[in-house]
């Protein structure tokens, strides 16, 4: 295999210039060297590109500009459908990548040609880059493998996700199935691209090693969009007729889902994020979806709030201790 056909490594970026030079000198510190990186500019109006032109004297990297924002989405998808080496990853301009992550998941990839796509375990870090917690993961010490709906049974049951930007593609399998975000499920489309690849005969792996610091803070889409999001995510699936049936013959896992949906709700008003009003709205809309008749009781808790705002914390800490 020619190290020069190996690995190409994306990061799409968007007015983010003070976070993107951290995100560049990550990939430059890496234990393996020997791979091309394209940075995706999606017609940013800030610095990005006196920030990218600083790294171009390292042969390895390059630049695209797009005249136009084209999209999230379809930035990302331009790397899935312009990539020509035998595997790709692509970045978010605001993360920072452990010394070691780009050598373990491609060590993997070659090791295990099963394998279509391997991802790894994270730290949360803030807007400072400081280490929040350790993110959720499927296993702490083995490797988790997903095949045949795995991936999906488990999200619907343990409402847990792979971390899209730590996932690095065996190309080939990516061009024979044509496989890309869908821009209808909207910011949850990675949630639907794993699916997609175990719909079509894929292995996905998360190892267990923290590999990757995944930046959270509060103007992201899982900050400010959390309910919409999931809301088109499953309208979605229940309007797919290959989901629609996994999800049809799943009751216990829409009731489980739902759970979880109101339970967010509830801390998310709270946490006053959200009106009372409109978590009931947004939980409503969930249940039509999904075609349940029955609440949980952080439903219930929620109506309280919106007529007893002053009573809400201490009901939310009942609900949750009955629901441990």
């Amino acid at each position: 295999m020619n190290d020069k056909n190996t690995l190409t490594i994306f990061v799409t970026t968007y007015n983010r210039d003070y976070y993107l030079k951290d995100m560049l000198k990550s990939i430059q510190n890496q234990s393996y060297k020997k791979f091309k990186v394209i940075v995706l500019d999606n017609c940013s109006q800030d610095n990005t590109e006196q920030i990218v032109k600083g790294f171009l004297q390292d042969e390895r990297f390059s630049y695209i500009r797009h005249k136009s924002n084209i999209g999230g989405i379809e930035n990302i998808n331009y790397a899935f459908q312009n990539c020509n080496t035998d595997f790709f990853c692509i970045l978010h301009d605001d993360d920072i990548l452990c010394a070691d992550m780009i050598e373990k998941e491609l060590e993997y990839l070659k090791l295990n040609r099963q394998c279509c796509a391997v991802t790894c375990r994270t730290s949360i870090i803030n807007e400072d880059g400081e280490q929040t917690k350790k993110g959720k993961a499927f296993s702490k010490e083995k490797d988790k493998e997903f095949s045949k709906n795995g991936f999906f049974t488990n999200y619907i049951h343990n409402q847990k996700h792979l971390v899209f930007p730590t996932t690095m593609y065996r190309n080939s399998f990516i061009r024979e199935n044509k496989l890309k975000l869908n821009a209808e499920v909207g910011p949850c489309a990675d949630v639907v691209l794993y699916m997609e690849m175990e719909r079509y005969g894929g292995t996905i792996v998360e190892l267990p090693d923290i590999c990757f610091n995944y930046r959270v803070y509060d103007n992201q889409d899982s900050s400010t969009n959390f309910e919409n999001m999931l809301l088109m995510l499953m309208r979605y699936l229940c309007d797919n007729t290959y989901y629609a049936g996994l999800l049809e013959e799943d009751i216990k896992g829409k009731i489980a889902y739902l759970k979880w949906y109101e339970k967010k709700l509830a801390i998310r008003t709270a946490a006053n994020r959200i009106t009372s009003e409109y978590a009931l709205k947004s939980i409503e809309e969930m249940q039509r979806i999904l075609r349940i008749t029955r609440h949980t009781i952080f439903y219930f808790i929620i109506i309280l709030a919106s007529k007893y705002p002053h009573s809400f914390k201490k009901m939310y800490d009942i609900a949750k201790g009955s629901n441990k």
